[in-house]
């Protein structure tokens, strides 16, 4: 099924070569894992799993998944760490941590979020190069309305379920507002029965049965040292970015007001890539 799936896929790509990253293509040619998972995925086989192959490497090629422009966010982004890949759990799959109260919804970076959330999806995708072998974990501990965003959530859940099908193992939620009881139930309504069966709430003892201590971050009670706020070197801060996009000073200042608590100043690490060890 694999073989079959591929050589209609590479037909496809041979009459529309235009729609589809050369990157990508290659990977297919030469790794099962790029076509197997959509074979796989709610069992679907090989009919329905190459259509969502098509559609799911035309949006890759779309959204340039496999580029990203490191100095297209501000150097505070950076500084916060608000999204962490981490050593793996217990089982040995990796971790992407994701801090929901660093989050506010400011529309002028919105599209470079949302790029900057699937090039490392992506980045940790090829790394582990096998079905089911990452968890994400969404630290709500502290969040509130102001941090919640259903257009960004929902995007997380598409990203995961179009680009990368059975790539994740579990959705983790951790330490959630009862005042947020309501827009999570609302949110995880937009997910079909096969997706919402890798949602799990943990509380802090789930947590350390779930990952060892010396695995885990500081923001979580966790003793690892891996430093998770990385700057790459030649970052912009958020007024020279602001500038270029026509904001004054004092618009700027009135967006960054609420993550300045957030922003590490000195407990932070120069890199040449943000997204290599």
């Amino acid at each position: 099924m694999i073989n079959e799936v591929r050589e209609k896929f590479l037909k496809e790509y041979e009459e529309n070569p235009h729609l589809y990253d050369s990157e990508d293509i290659e990977k297919i040619k030469q790794n099962d894992f790029y076509v197997r998972r959509y074979i796989n995925y709610q069992n679907q086989g090989p009919e329905k799993g190459l259509k969502h192959m098509i559609k799911s490497y035309r949006w890759r090629k779309k959204f340039d998944v496999n580029n990203f422009d490191q100095f297209s966010v501000p150097r505070e982004i950076y500084q916060m760490g608000a999204v962490v890949i981490y050593p793996p759990d217990k089982e040995g799959d990796l971790m992407m941590y994701i801090r929901g109260k660093m989050h506010r919804k400011v529309d002028i970076i919105e599209e470079r979020i949302k790029h900057f959330f699937a090039y490392q999806v992506n980045q940790l995708d090829e790394k582990v190069g096998r079905e089911h072998g990452f968890s994400l974990l969404i630290d709500a501990t502290g969040s509130g309305y102001e941090n919640a965003d259903l257009g960004l959530l929902l995007f997380v859940f598409e990203t995961l379920r179009t680009a990368f099908p059975n790539g994740i193992k579990y959705f983790i939620i951790y330490g959630l507002p009862w005042i947020l009881n309501a827009f999570a139930s609302f949110a995880l309504s937009f997910l079909p029965s096969n997706a919402l069966s890798k949602v799990r709430f943990f509380d802090k003892k789930q947590l350390f049965e779930f990952v060892d201590e010396e695995n885990l971050p500081d923001f979580l009670g966790g003793k690892c040292k891996k430093p998770y706020r990385r700057v790459p070197r030649g970052a912009k801060d958020i007024y020279t970015l602001a500038a270029l996009e026509g904001l004054s000073r004092e618009e700027t200042d009135k967006l960054l007001k609420p993550s300045l608590k957030y922003i590490e100043n000195e407990n932070f690490i120069y890199v040449d890539h943000f997204f290599h060890d």
